[in-house]
């Protein structure tokens, strides 16, 4: 909750990881804020990895990090809830194979 600002209500009727996961397993990419904590906590997932927090440092130099900082500081006109409104913006703007490159 303190870090991602998510209840458990938020998610009471929402389905478990475990049948969450065979739905994106063999994916290209991955893309995840802070994807190195992702890695760790998930499955292994075959596929390139993605972390927007890496690639908002390197596009915005000295700016707080979190989702939401980056949502505030760069304005983001995202309609998604905020807990994942920069790795929306990340694949609606800009292809993963760009983001790779800036990475």
């Amino acid at each position: 909750m303190a870090i991602h600002r998510i209840t458990e209500a938020m998610v009471a009727d929402k389905p478990w990881i475990e049948d969450v996961i065979p739905h994106y397993y063999g994916s290209e990419w991955y893309v995840a804020h802070n994807a190195s904590f992702d890695r760790r906590v998930l499955p292994e997932m075959p596929g390139e990895w993605i972390c927007t927090m890496k690639l908002a440092r390197r596009l915005w130099p000295g700016i707080k990090y979190s989702n939401m900082a980056l949502y505030k500081t760069r304005k983001l006109n995202v309609q998604t809830p905020p807990a994942c409104i920069i790795t929306a913006r990340c694949m609606t703007v800009i292809s993963p194979p760009r983001c790779l490159s800036i990475l």
